[in-house]
């Protein structure tokens, strides 16, 4: 008989890491939304303690979502651990997961902590987390390169004080599956009380080798997988969600477990993470890049037509890669529209955002006969940047280039709710936009980051624009959609200068699990 594997989603708070990768609280309970639709068992929806934003947007989240867990970090003290328990209180299922490192490094060098202290810290954090919840984790971090018999110590004192999932972090993305899978088999093993937890797994990817030690900690015992969408994280990104399910559904050979997933929503998940922080998947990426079934080769060509599997070990509808479904157009109501975006888990806040959005929806398809789902994600992502952030505003673009002449861009832009004009030349189109923008704005950021990407295909696809700024030490993305790249990178900019004008600053915790 095949075990559950508990696939723990940390998109909402190791994803959100990333440098500029920040989300509103709308875009955390899209995203959240979807990982329920997913069937996530348990959502990491951030780090309560760490700021303002982030309490209440899990919160939210434990408000909306039902079906999964809702989950929120929180250091191995006092305030961090009543800050979650107060953020998770409304969820039909709440965790608290605390940590503490436990290296020798982070033990003298950070936390400024002997071995006993540490022990005491996380004990009593473990207790006071199951004054507001039954389901509680505790982290180690750090713990590739802790001492062992440190490690069996401090399992063996916070089983007892009462955690009920075990999770041993390669925090630093050190270890190799062999070794990594042979440290969980022997810590299940030597500790005390193994048996009444749940032992999970969280895997860093410094060295490429996130999924593969994940699966093998699998194979050691353990039943929880700390993931993220895309492998999204930050450094080098997290084990990726999609690559650890789609192991263990395709080689049940192997592994004794089993996932509830509906992994038809992955690919839809992948589309959404990427569309609201900005980080485009690359083409050749597994299970979710756009050439994951693709073929080039006569030979892969000829044997896949003859027999799917010479040549594919998985079906492309599985992972949610079936033709994309066009679900509106020109002629589609209101109320078809408000339903599709309820199907796509999108909540606008009120009549006058639906109205606004349904506005520009009508004139996206007066541009593009096809309206496909990922269309209206985009569309979403435009009209839920909050009124209060809104500081900067397209109003009208005209751009002019010529073969020999210098591009010369003039827009229209509202900042504060004031028109402003601007006109500049540049080296192209969008460098012309940017610093007619820049001549008024005059924001001083860092450009650190201009990337485009087809919604879907076709030539009269929306084109998304990400545009990333560093400014005293803030990295912020924005993002804009439109069938016109030069309109979608002024969007795009402008959502940039947005975010670095807004208060809302994300305050990292003290160490990463």
């Amino acid at each position: 008989m095949s075990q559950r594997l508990v696939i723990f989603d940390t998109t909402l708070r190791d994803g959100e890491q990333s440098p500029g990768a920040s989300m509103t609280r709308e875009e955390k309970l899209r995203v959240a939304r979807q990982l329920e639709r997913m069937r996530v068992d348990v959502i990491e929806a951030g780090f309560a303690a760490a700021s303002p934003g982030d309490f209440d947007a899990i919160h939210a989240i434990a408000e909306a979502i039902k079906e999964s867990t809702v989950c929120s970090l929180a250091r191995a003290n006092e305030n961090d651990i009543r800050r979650a328990g107060e953020a998770i209180r409304p969820a039909a299922s709440g965790r608290i997961h605390t940590f503490i490192a436990t290296s020798p490094i982070h033990m003298e060098k950070k936390l400024r902590m002997s071995p006993d202290q540490v022990v005491e810290a996380a004990v009593r954090a473990v207790k006071l987390a199951r004054e507001y919840t039954g389901d509680v984790e505790f982290s180690a971090e750090d713990a590739v390169r802790s001492d062992f018999d440190f490690l069996v110590r401090i399992f063996d004192a916070v089983i007892q004080a009462g955690a009920t999932t075990i999770n041993v972090p390669d925090t630093v993305g050190y270890s190799i599956p062999e070794v990594w899978g042979e440290r969980m088999r022997s810590l299940i093993e030597r500790v005390p009380g193994a048996d009444k937890v749940v032992w999970s797994t969280h895997c860093h990817n410094d060295l490429g080798m996130a999924v593969a030690n994940s699966l093998a900690a699998v194979l050691a015992g353990a039943r929880q997988v700390e993931c993220t969408i895309n492998g999204l994280g930050e450094r080098a990104g997290n084990a990726s969600l999609e690559e650890v399910v789609m192991a263990v559904k395709t080689r049940s050979d192997l592994f004794p477990v089993e996932t509830r997933i509906d992994t038809t929503q992955i690919v839809p998940a992948s589309k959404l993470i990427s569309q609201i922080t900005g980080y485009p998947v690359q083409p050749n990426k597994a299970i979710v890049g756009a050439n994951a079934f693709a073929h080039e080769s006569g030979i892969h060509q000829d044997g896949v037509l003859k027999h799917r599997e010479t040549y594919e070990i998985m079906r492309a509808q599985d992972v949610g890669w079936a033709q994309n479904k066009l679900v509106l157009g020109k002629h589609s109501g209101r109320n078809a529209f408000k339903t599709r975006l309820a199907e796509l888990g999108i909540e606008l806040a009120g009549d006058e955002a639906v109205n606004a959005a349904f506005s520009r929806f009508k004139e996206l398809a007066d541009k593009k006969h096809e309206i496909f789902d990922e269309d209206l994600q985009a569309l979403a992502s435009d009209e839920q940047v909050l009124a209060g952030q809104e500081h900067y505003k397209l109003v009208y673009s005209r751009v002019h280039s010529e073969t020999g002449e210098p591009p010369v861009a003039e827009l229209t832009f509202l900042v504060a709710g004031v028109e402003e004009r601007a006109m500049s030349t540049g080296s192209g189109p969008v460098d012309a936009s940017f610093r007619a923008i820049e001549s008024v704005a005059a924001s001083g950021a860092e450009l650190l980051l201009y990337s485009v990407n087809a919604i879907t295909t076709g030539t009269d696809a929306q084109g998304e624009v990400t545009v990333r700024l560093a400014k005293n030490g803030r990295v912020v993305n924005g993002a804009g959609a439109d069938t016109d790249i030069v309109i979608a990178s002024a969007k795009a900019y402008l959502n940039a200068l947005n975010k670095l004008h807004s208060s809302f600053e994300r305050v990292n915790p003290q160490g990463d699990v």
